[in-house]
């Protein structure tokens, strides 16, 4: 504990560690090499979490491509349907003209 409050306060203070203990300095390093390994460890922890969130946005990428494509499709058959609605409004509006053309001449 005491070796190690001179090393926080030299980190803190941003100033050398100077120590006749031999123990020390090696203590510090193998803490910091033990600190920089976990460091890595999570690094990589979080470069796979990347990957992964990468992976699905591009799956959601091709799922929304997919589905943009399917209402364009969809909304092409409802114009289709509309026009063919259209048409038929207008067969049977001819075909009313039609048959009140040909009561008035048969009457007549």
């Amino acid at each position: 504990m005491y070796d190690s409050l001179y090393i926080a306060l030299a980190l803190n203070l941003n100033c050398p560690l100077i120590t006749v203990d031999d123990c020390q300095p090696k203590g510090a390093i193998a803490k910091a090499i033990s600190a920089i390994a976990k460091a890595i460890s999570v690094i990589a922890i979080a470069t796979w979490a990347i990957a992964i969130a990468t992976w699905a946005i591009a799956k959601a990428t091709s799922a929304i491509t997919k589905a943009t494509s399917a209402i364009a499709i969809a909304t092409w058959a409802i114009a289709i349907a509309t026009w063919a609605i259209a048409v038929a409004t207008w067969a049977i509006a001819l075909y009313q003209l039609i048959c009140s053309s040909s009561t008035s001449l048969i009457t007549v």
